[in-house]
């Protein structure tokens, strides 16, 4: 019986007694206490973190390493000669209290924040690193020798869209191991530096920037960050949208004079409100002295109420403005909103309120065009003819006419783009046209409209307006799939631009041409042109009266090429390839 009870119990006693060794051999792991680890942080448990991470010896070793990472002299230097004096200048001061600080309340709170940090030094130094785009992506192989093993980290770092690895040592400390030191910190940092520095080489988005950041005055570095946030918003990027918009709003903070900082923060705030930040538009417009700086963000903010359907409130905010014109500009956007989402009949009862012609002009050009979309023809043709100012009575025709081609109505589109006076918005209405006519497969009549487009292109004797007519009927042949005759209507707009006296305004002739280039396909002759607006814009001199035109000129660079995206991520780094050559030339 006994004998019975042993052969029973034996083999329970030593699978007992292997399971409890394998467990200990588990929990005593460095796979264990990388998971407690994990567990430690998403409990926010700083004691357990600290249990399995040496932090304070972790600091130490670091600050040891600093020489090392930072580079020994200037021609080394990692982070050029700047960065590397704050970064010696924390090593002597705060740097320990505040990393310290830093990893109890990134495990506390679970995100880096960076108001324990608000010493100048540390400040400027974060702004270097992306701290919250760095994720862990994988586990390489554990490599284990004695009491010591070395963890492979896969870490992702978004900011600048690249992978690198981390490298921790760990040691046994008998029941558990605990992280000892970064390995390989000095090439982590340098592989994170490299991807810093080439991320503009394979990003449109980080190579305008790039662009931006090159502009010396506060000013006009916060208008080209705003437009680019703008267009960001506009996208879609909502997310790098915000990210600019708070580097835009920097930059007009940094700005002396306090009127040109309310000039540049009231422009920031009045972009707002159309990437959907309209209580930070309203947080900047209540800080401003300024009544006219604050009607403007008005104006945009009671727009975009008008567009989400508050109708009372966007009506009761626009007429708080306290400036005539403006006010009138806030009931003219409305009045816009209302026409584009439907509501005619309100909106040219506002319209009609306003008695600032060009204001007015403008409403009841939009009112008209969304008219001729909804068919309403007699009403538009009523509408349009009550616009006074011949420009603007041009551009609504235009607008009126494209409207009614890509309706398919092309008898009435070419009527009506024969009452256009303005020729260049001609040119470019005949060229929607053609191209309306060639994606239904009218081809002949499509080819005929092109010519008359082209003719009436010719016909300008302004520069400005006449390379701004070209590279439209170019852009729409493009579209149309007439890409050869494209490409010769984009090389005489691009001769024509060459003819432009004034500096800036063929700075922003040749960028407009160079987008609508890209835009068409032909990215490496976009690329050329580019190269050309940057060395034109590179050579205007920079004194003290004419500094102003130069950041101009890179402003007009960035507002075109922050449109331009390539298709894929081949054609946007080969796109940014362009930006950069042209920019270090």
């Amino acid at each position: 019986m006994n004998k019975k009870v042993l052969f029973i119990a034996l083999p329970v006693v030593i699978i007992i007694a292997i399971g409890g060794f394998l467990y200990w051999k588990f929990i005593t792991s460095p796979e264990y206490s990388l998971a407690k680890i994990k567990e430690s942080i998403e409990n926010h448990d700083v004691t357990a973190f600290e249990k399995y991470v040496d932090v304070d010896g972790i600091i130490m070793r670091l600050m040891s390493q600093v020489p090392q990472i930072i580079g020994g002299n200037k021609k080394d230097a990692m982070f050029g000669e700047e960065i590397n004096q704050l970064i010696l200048s924390l090593v002597q001061g705060p740097l320990l209290k505040i990393a310290k600080e830093g990893v109890r309340t990134v495990i506390e709170r679970g995100h880096f924040d960076k108001s324990i940090t608000q010493t100048d030094l540390m400040s400027q130094l974060l702004k270097q690193v992306p701290i919250n785009t760095i994720k862990i992506i994988g586990l390489k192989k554990i490599h284990k020798q004695g009491k010591v093993c070395t963890i492979p980290i896969q870490i992702y770092v978004g900011a600048y869209e690249g992978e690198t690895t981390l490298e921790l040592m760990m040691r046994d400390k008998g029941s558990y191991w605990q992280v000892a030191e970064i390995r390989n910190l000095p090439k982590l940092i340098y592989d994170v530096a490299e991807l810093q520095k080439t991320f503009p080489y394979r990003n449109t988005y980080a190579a305008v920037l790039y662009m931006a950041n090159m502009i010396k005055d506060a000013w006009l570095k916060a208008m080209v960050l705003r437009d680019i946030a703008a267009s960001l918003a506009e996208a879609g990027n909502v997310e790098k949208a915000e990210e600019v918009f708070l580097c835009a709003i920097g930059s007009a903070n940094s700005i002396q004079d306090e009127n040109r900082k309310s000039w540049a923060l009231g422009e920031i705030a009045s972009a707002l409100p159309k990437a959907g930040k309209i209580e930070k538009a309203m947080e900047i417009a209540d800080s401003l002295e300024d009544a006219l700086f604050k009607g403007i963000v008005f104006c945009e903010i009671a727009t975009e109420l008008a567009r989400a359907g508050k109708l009372d409130k966007a009506l009761g905010l626009a007429d708080s403005i306290k400036d005539e014109r403006t006010r009138a500009e806030a009931r003219g956007g409305i009045a816009i909103a209302l026409a584009k989402a439907g509501k005619i009949e309100k909106a040219v009862e506002l319209a009609d309120e306003i008695k600032d012609e060009d204001t007015k002009a403008g409403a009841l050009g939009e009112i008209a065009t969304a008219l001729a979309r909804g068919g309403r023809i007699e009403e538009t043709m009523e509408t349009v003819n009550s616009i006074k100012d011949k420009n603007r009575k041009s551009w609504a025709l235009g607008g009126i006419a494209t409207a009614l081609a890509k309706a398919g109505n092309f008898e009435r589109a070419m009527e009506i783009s024969d009452q256009i006076e303005n020729e260049r918005t001609k040119a470019r209405a005949l060229g929607e046209i053609g191209t309306a006519l060639a994606k239904v497969g009218n081809i002949a009549e499509s080819d005929v409209v092109f010519a008359r487009a082209l003719e009436t292109g010719d016909s300008i004797h302004d520069a400005d307006s006449k390379s701004w007519a070209l590279g439209g009927v170019a852009t729409a042949l493009a579209k149309a799939g007439k890409v050869d005759r494209a490409e010769a209507v984009f090389s005489k707009a691009i001769q024509t631009a060459d003819s432009i006296k004034n500096e800036n305004n063929k700075t922003w002739a040749l960028a407009g041409i160079a987008t609508a280039l890209a835009k068409a396909g032909n990215i490496r002759k976009a690329g050329e042109v580019f190269l050309e607006t940057s060395e034109l814009a590179g050579s205007i001199n920079d004194s003290d009266y004419t500094a102003h035109n130069k950041a101009r000129a890179f402003r007009w660079m960035a507002i075109e090429m922050v449109k331009v995206k390539g298709k894929d991520k081949r054609e946007d780094a080969e796109i940014a390839n362009f930006i950069m050559t042209a920019l270090n030339r």
